[in-house]
């Protein structure tokens, strides 16, 4: 009886496991085909050479396939950017377009007007933005 029931444990245990271990794969095979789903940025490029505004050091974003998102190359947080290519200036990782949308402080450090930044859903846009 003894026997049986410690029979019994072991193949629930071994069942369990299993189970587990399928659960855990289809949950990260759905994990890979959603951050697959997660288009890049079109305003962003690899192949484009970045000015970070405020320092001056060039950079470029590197995409990153596992994450589903765009890095510095100098793994430092993007800011203020400039596109040298295009001359755009960017703000954030959504790179949201803030050209005719910057402040000067008293230290030179460049800024986002926020009389010009609207909050729009999780994200940012520029409003009234004159050239």
């Amino acid at each position: 009886m003894m026997r049986r029931f410690g029979f019994m444990l072991a193949a629930i245990a071994v069942l369990g496991f299993t189970a587990w271990q399928a659960q855990a794969r289809f949950g990260a095979h759905q994990d890979d085909e959603n951050k697959a789903e997660q288009p890049r940025n079109p305003k962003l490029s690899e192949k484009d050479t970045y000015m970070d505004l405020n320092t001056g050091k060039a950079f470029q974003f590197i995409y990153d396939d596992l994450n589903g998102i765009y890095n510095r190359s100098d793994l430092l947080q993007p800011d203020l950017y400039v596109n040298t290519r295009t001359k755009d200036t960017f703000w954030l990782y959504d790179a949201i377009l803030v050209n005719h949308a910057l402040i000067r402080d008293d230290n030179g450090i460049y800024r986002v007007n926020p009389m010009k930044v609207k909050r729009d859903g999780d994200s940012y846009r520029v409003v009234g933005a004159s050239r």
